[in-house]
Protein backbone atom coordinates (compact mmCIF):
# COMPACT_ATOMS: atom_id res chain seq x y z
CA UNK A 1 0.00 0.00 0.00
CA UNK A 2 1.59 3.99 -1.16
CA UNK A 3 1.91 6.05 1.37
CA UNK A 4 -0.35 8.98 -0.55
CA UNK A 5 1.10 11.95 1.56
CA UNK A 6 4.68 10.58 1.48
CA UNK A 7 4.86 9.79 -2.35
CA UNK A 8 3.72 13.25 -3.22
CA UNK A 9 6.37 14.92 -1.31
CA UNK A 10 8.76 12.43 -2.78
CA UNK A 11 7.82 13.71 -6.40
CA UNK A 12 8.05 17.13 -4.68
CA UNK A 13 11.32 17.13 -3.89
CA UNK A 14 12.51 15.09 -6.86
CA UNK A 15 11.36 18.00 -9.21
CA UNK A 16 12.85 20.58 -6.67
CA UNK A 17 16.17 19.20 -7.07
CA UNK A 18 15.90 18.65 -10.70
CA UNK A 19 16.57 14.98 -10.16
CA UNK A 20 14.36 11.58 -11.36
CA UNK A 21 11.37 11.10 -10.19
CA UNK A 22 10.63 8.07 -7.93
CA UNK A 23 9.22 4.75 -9.67
CA UNK A 24 6.80 4.29 -7.40
CA UNK A 25 5.14 1.37 -8.99
CA UNK A 26 8.27 -1.14 -8.34
CA UNK A 27 7.54 -0.52 -4.93
CA UNK A 28 3.94 -1.63 -4.17
CA UNK A 29 0.60 -1.72 -5.77
CA UNK A 30 -0.89 1.56 -7.35
CA UNK A 31 -4.13 1.93 -8.08
CA UNK A 32 -5.25 5.04 -11.03
CA UNK A 33 -6.99 6.47 -8.18
CA UNK A 34 -3.98 6.27 -6.01
CA UNK A 35 -1.78 8.25 -8.84
CA UNK A 36 -4.08 11.18 -9.22
CA UNK A 37 -4.54 11.83 -5.74
CA UNK A 38 -0.71 11.42 -5.57
CA UNK A 39 -0.68 13.82 -8.69
CA UNK A 40 -3.42 16.38 -6.99
CA UNK A 41 -1.43 16.87 -3.65
CA UNK A 42 1.60 16.78 -5.96
CA UNK A 43 -0.25 19.89 -7.83
CA UNK A 44 -0.73 21.62 -4.46
CA UNK A 45 2.85 21.47 -3.27
CA UNK A 46 4.49 23.17 -6.74
CA UNK A 47 1.74 26.09 -6.67
CA UNK A 48 4.22 27.41 -3.50
CA UNK A 49 6.50 27.94 -6.26
CA UNK A 50 4.17 28.44 -9.79
CA UNK A 51 1.04 28.90 -10.72
CA UNK A 52 -1.42 26.49 -13.05
CA UNK A 53 -0.82 27.29 -16.77
CA UNK A 54 -3.59 24.84 -17.79
CA UNK A 55 -4.63 20.94 -18.33
CA UNK A 56 -3.09 18.43 -20.85
CA UNK A 57 -3.98 15.10 -21.53
CA UNK A 58 -1.70 12.28 -22.33
CA UNK A 59 -2.06 9.23 -23.57
CA UNK A 60 -4.38 9.81 -26.17
CA UNK A 61 -4.30 7.26 -28.73
CA UNK A 62 -4.79 3.36 -28.19
CA UNK A 63 -1.17 2.63 -29.22
CA UNK A 64 0.53 4.98 -26.22
CA UNK A 65 -2.53 3.65 -23.64
CA UNK A 66 -0.84 0.09 -24.60
CA UNK A 67 2.75 0.71 -24.47
CA UNK A 68 1.84 1.61 -20.43
CA UNK A 69 -1.07 -0.75 -19.43
CA UNK A 70 -4.57 1.64 -19.76
CA UNK A 71 -7.31 2.10 -21.91
CA UNK A 72 -8.38 5.23 -21.32
CA UNK A 73 -6.00 9.00 -21.95
CA UNK A 74 -5.04 10.41 -18.99
CA UNK A 75 -4.76 13.39 -17.57
CA UNK A 76 -2.04 16.47 -16.19
CA UNK A 77 -1.75 19.98 -15.06
CA UNK A 78 0.57 22.52 -17.31
CA UNK A 79 2.15 24.76 -15.17
CA UNK A 80 2.49 28.47 -16.01
CA UNK A 81 6.55 28.30 -15.38
CA UNK A 82 6.77 25.77 -18.54
CA UNK A 83 6.03 27.81 -20.71
CA UNK A 84 8.29 28.99 -23.65
CA UNK A 85 7.85 31.47 -26.51
CA UNK A 86 7.98 30.62 -30.45
CA UNK A 87 11.75 31.21 -31.64
CA UNK A 88 13.24 29.78 -28.01
CA UNK A 89 16.12 28.42 -27.50
CA UNK A 90 16.10 25.59 -24.74
CA UNK A 91 18.79 24.05 -23.25
CA UNK A 92 18.42 19.86 -22.72
CA UNK A 93 19.57 19.85 -19.35
CA UNK A 94 16.61 21.11 -18.30
CA UNK A 95 15.04 17.77 -18.99
CA UNK A 96 15.87 14.59 -17.94
CA UNK A 97 14.49 12.35 -21.15
CA UNK A 98 12.38 14.76 -23.39
CA UNK A 99 10.03 14.06 -26.61
CA UNK A 100 8.92 17.02 -28.51
CA UNK A 101 5.05 16.70 -29.31
CA UNK A 102 3.08 18.88 -32.24
CA UNK A 103 -0.28 19.28 -30.24
CA UNK A 104 -3.89 21.67 -30.49
CA UNK A 105 -4.51 23.74 -27.83
CA UNK A 106 -7.18 26.17 -26.59
CA UNK A 107 -7.33 28.96 -24.10
CA UNK A 108 -10.33 29.13 -21.94
CA UNK A 109 -11.81 32.15 -22.07
CA UNK A 110 -14.73 31.92 -19.82
CA UNK A 111 -14.41 29.63 -16.50
CA UNK A 112 -16.29 26.25 -16.38
CA UNK A 113 -17.69 24.80 -13.50
CA UNK A 114 -19.29 22.17 -14.73
CA UNK A 115 -19.47 19.65 -17.64
CA UNK A 116 -19.40 20.54 -21.07
CA UNK A 117 -20.86 18.44 -24.40
CA UNK A 118 -19.38 19.25 -27.96
CA UNK A 119 -22.26 21.23 -28.24
CA UNK A 120 -21.62 23.44 -25.03
CA UNK A 121 -17.78 23.76 -25.00
CA UNK A 122 -17.36 26.97 -27.56
CA UNK A 123 -19.06 28.78 -25.13
CA UNK A 124 -15.99 28.43 -22.78
CA UNK A 125 -13.17 28.60 -25.78
CA UNK A 126 -11.56 31.78 -26.35
CA UNK A 127 -9.11 30.80 -28.69
CA UNK A 128 -7.19 27.89 -30.76
CA UNK A 129 -3.47 27.48 -31.24
CA UNK A 130 -0.98 25.06 -32.56
CA UNK A 131 0.89 23.94 -29.66
CA UNK A 132 4.39 22.19 -28.93
CA UNK A 133 5.14 20.15 -25.83
CA UNK A 134 8.19 19.63 -24.27
CA UNK A 135 7.33 16.23 -22.49
CA UNK A 136 9.26 14.90 -19.61
CA UNK A 137 8.23 12.00 -17.84
CA UNK A 138 11.04 12.12 -15.59
CA UNK A 139 11.78 8.81 -14.12
CA UNK A 140 15.51 7.34 -14.59
CA UNK A 141 15.92 4.65 -17.64
CA UNK A 142 16.35 0.74 -16.86
CA UNK A 143 12.51 0.91 -14.94
CA UNK A 144 9.30 0.02 -16.32
CA UNK A 145 7.30 2.87 -16.25
CA UNK A 146 3.75 2.17 -16.05
CA UNK A 147 0.26 4.51 -16.15
CA UNK A 148 0.32 5.05 -12.98
CA UNK A 149 3.99 6.45 -11.85
CA UNK A 150 3.28 8.44 -15.50
CA UNK A 151 -0.26 10.26 -13.66
CA UNK A 152 1.87 10.37 -10.29
CA UNK A 153 4.38 12.58 -11.31
CA UNK A 154 2.03 14.71 -13.29
CA UNK A 155 1.01 13.11 -16.84
CA UNK A 156 5.37 14.41 -18.25
CA UNK A 157 4.21 17.94 -17.84
CA UNK A 158 7.03 20.10 -18.44
CA UNK A 159 7.59 22.49 -21.03
CA UNK A 160 5.57 24.43 -23.91
CA UNK A 161 5.06 26.69 -26.90
CA UNK A 162 2.16 28.00 -28.07
CA UNK A 163 1.81 29.43 -31.26
CA UNK A 164 -0.18 32.13 -32.94
CA UNK A 165 -4.04 31.64 -31.69
CA UNK A 166 -7.47 32.56 -33.67
CA UNK A 167 -10.77 32.20 -32.47
CA UNK A 168 -11.49 29.29 -34.13
CA UNK A 169 -10.83 27.82 -37.36
CA UNK A 170 -12.66 25.36 -39.46
CA UNK A 171 -12.36 21.40 -38.85
CA UNK A 172 -9.44 20.71 -36.61
CA UNK A 173 -9.32 16.88 -37.26
CA UNK A 174 -8.25 16.95 -40.62
CA UNK A 175 -5.19 19.02 -41.26
CA UNK A 176 -1.84 17.71 -41.68
CA UNK A 177 0.63 18.35 -38.69
CA UNK A 178 4.07 17.89 -39.43
CA UNK A 179 7.57 18.55 -37.20
CA UNK A 180 11.03 18.79 -38.69
CA UNK A 181 14.45 18.51 -37.36
CA UNK A 182 17.13 20.59 -39.01
CA UNK A 183 15.59 20.64 -42.36
CA UNK A 184 13.93 16.50 -42.07
CA UNK A 185 10.60 15.74 -41.38
CA UNK A 186 10.54 13.47 -38.45
CA UNK A 187 6.49 13.39 -37.89
CA UNK A 188 3.60 13.57 -39.54
CA UNK A 189 -0.07 13.74 -37.70
CA UNK A 190 -3.29 15.49 -37.87
CA UNK A 191 -6.21 16.33 -35.42
CA UNK A 192 -7.60 13.52 -35.07
CA UNK A 193 -4.87 11.66 -33.34
CA UNK A 194 -5.84 12.83 -30.43
CA UNK A 195 -8.81 10.29 -28.54
CA UNK A 196 -10.12 10.49 -32.71
CA UNK A 197 -11.56 14.09 -33.01
CA UNK A 198 -10.12 17.11 -31.07
CA UNK A 199 -14.25 18.13 -30.05
CA UNK A 200 -13.95 14.87 -28.29
CA UNK A 201 -10.42 15.24 -26.53
CA UNK A 202 -10.62 19.03 -25.53
CA UNK A 203 -14.43 17.58 -23.82
CA UNK A 204 -12.76 15.38 -22.33
CA UNK A 205 -10.09 17.07 -21.35
CA UNK A 206 -12.39 19.55 -19.49
CA UNK A 207 -14.82 17.06 -17.95
CA UNK A 208 -11.58 15.44 -16.44
CA UNK A 209 -10.10 18.44 -15.06
CA UNK A 210 -13.42 19.00 -13.18
CA UNK A 211 -13.52 15.88 -12.07
CA UNK A 212 -10.63 15.91 -10.21
CA UNK A 213 -11.80 18.85 -8.53
CA UNK A 214 -10.38 21.87 -10.64
CA UNK A 215 -12.14 24.78 -11.99
CA UNK A 216 -11.04 26.03 -15.48
CA UNK A 217 -10.21 30.02 -15.42
CA UNK A 218 -9.92 32.50 -18.46
CA UNK A 219 -6.49 31.99 -19.59
CA UNK A 220 -5.32 29.01 -18.83
CA UNK A 221 -4.37 26.47 -21.76
CA UNK A 222 -6.21 22.71 -22.55
CA UNK A 223 -3.49 20.21 -24.63
CA UNK A 224 -5.44 17.67 -25.92
CA UNK A 225 -2.55 15.36 -27.05
CA UNK A 226 0.04 14.39 -29.63
CA UNK A 227 -0.34 14.93 -33.02
CA UNK A 228 1.77 12.08 -34.87
CA UNK A 229 4.82 10.19 -33.25
CA UNK A 230 6.45 12.13 -30.07
CA UNK A 231 10.42 12.56 -31.09
CA UNK A 232 13.10 12.65 -28.82
CA UNK A 233 14.17 16.09 -27.88
CA UNK A 234 17.65 15.54 -29.46
CA UNK A 235 19.56 19.21 -30.35
CA UNK A 236 18.78 21.28 -33.41
CA UNK A 237 16.42 23.48 -35.45
CA UNK A 238 12.94 22.64 -35.36
CA UNK A 239 9.69 23.76 -37.12
CA UNK A 240 6.41 22.55 -36.25
CA UNK A 241 4.19 22.86 -39.43
CA UNK A 242 0.44 23.01 -38.81
CA UNK A 243 -0.40 24.26 -42.67
CA UNK A 244 -2.96 27.23 -42.64
CA UNK A 245 -2.82 27.06 -39.09
CA UNK A 246 1.22 28.85 -38.93
CA UNK A 247 4.56 27.33 -37.52
CA UNK A 248 6.45 26.88 -34.34
CA UNK A 249 10.17 27.24 -34.55
CA UNK A 250 12.44 26.56 -31.91
CA UNK A 251 16.01 25.07 -30.90
CA UNK A 252 17.25 22.78 -28.80
CA UNK A 253 20.97 22.92 -27.53
CA UNK A 254 23.45 20.54 -25.41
Amino acid sequence: MIDIDAAAERMFAALKAHEHKPLLSAEGELSLADAYAIQKQLVEQLMSVDQKGGFKAALSNPAAQANVGVEEPVFGVLLAGGARHPGAIIANHEFHRAVVETEIGYRIGQTVTAPVTEDSVWDHIGQVMPMIELADPGFASGGRMTAMDLVSGNSAAAGYIAGTATDRPGSLDDFPVRLHRDGEQISEGNGADAMGSQMFAVCWLINKSLSEGYTLTPGQILMTGSLGQPQPALPGHYVGDFGDFGQIEFKIEG
